[in-house]
């Protein structure tokens, strides 16, 4: 079980643990892009929408890293069945 769980019982607390998380994401052993957020309450379930049935968690995606990359050379190579196969040096 994840240390990092926690349980909120207002949606300020949930977006405030959202916000915590997706700061610190750079500083977790592990590669996170979203986070789960389960609601118990029956009540509370319907505010999620329905697909069939009434949903009890909905998962909320955090914003994609930002990164420049430089291509510094494509070369080839014999790929499958002989057919040239590109690669690329990052």
């Amino acid at each position: 079980m994840n240390p990092n769980r926690q349980l909120c019982r207002s949606v300020e607390k949930v977006l405030g643990v959202l916000r915590r998380v997706g700061g610190a994401r750079e500083g977790l052993p592990y590669e996170i892009g979203w986070r789960c957020v389960k609601v118990d309450s029956v009540s509370s379930s319907g505010l999620l929408g329905f697909t069939g049935q009434s949903r009890v968690g909905i998962a909320y995606k955090f914003p994609a890293r930002q990164a420049v990359t430089t291509v510094e050379g494509i070369g080839g190579s014999g790929g499958p069945h002989r057919r040239p196969d590109p690669g690329w040096r990052i």
